[in-house]
């Protein structure tokens, strides 16, 4: 009777963990891996995603930029008695709405980042958008000083 039930009792120790081990092996395997098919997204259409997210950005401000410059050669036009005061309003003006671009390419690009990593993706065109984007910003920055000169 001994025996039995001490069976009976190392069956259900044994019943008892493989059950814990199981349902603890699923539970982390869910928190690793829980990427399916339908969530893996095609490279291209990643890239081409956050292409256009970064030029409606650039857009945006562009925008904001073009109505800052119309304002601010209104006012210098209106008073040349204050023209340094003018000039540093405007460049601080310019100055924020650059950090806030900035930012705003940062975290898509960060975004795009855990994307591309999340579908075992190259990360390297990250590199390559945050480039081109400087790039970009430096030639409209001269663009804009060459507009306002003349």
């Amino acid at each position: 009777m001994k025996k039995i039930i001490l069976i009976i009792l190392a069956l259900g120790i044994i019943y008892t963990y493989s059950f814990i081990t199981s349902t603890d092996l699923n539970y982390k395997k869910d928190q690793i891996s829980t990427k399916t098919l339908e969530d893996m997204v095609d490279e291209k259409e990643i890239i081409t995603n956050y292409k256009e997210k970064i030029s409606n950005i650039q857009n945006k401000y562009t925008e904001k930029i073009e109505a800052i410059i119309s304002g601010a050669l209104q006012e210098y036009n209106q008073n040349q008695k204050n023209k340094t005061s003018i000039a540093l309003k405007y460049y601080n003006k310019f100055k924020n709405i650059e950090k806030q671009s900035d930012e705003e390419v940062k975290k898509v690009l960060k975004d795009m980042e855990e994307e591309l990593r999340f579908s075992n993706y190259s990360e390297y065109i990250i590199h390559l958008m945050k480039q081109y984007y400087e790039e970009n910003k430096n030639a409209k920055k001269d663009y804009y000083i060459e507009k306002i000169r003349y």
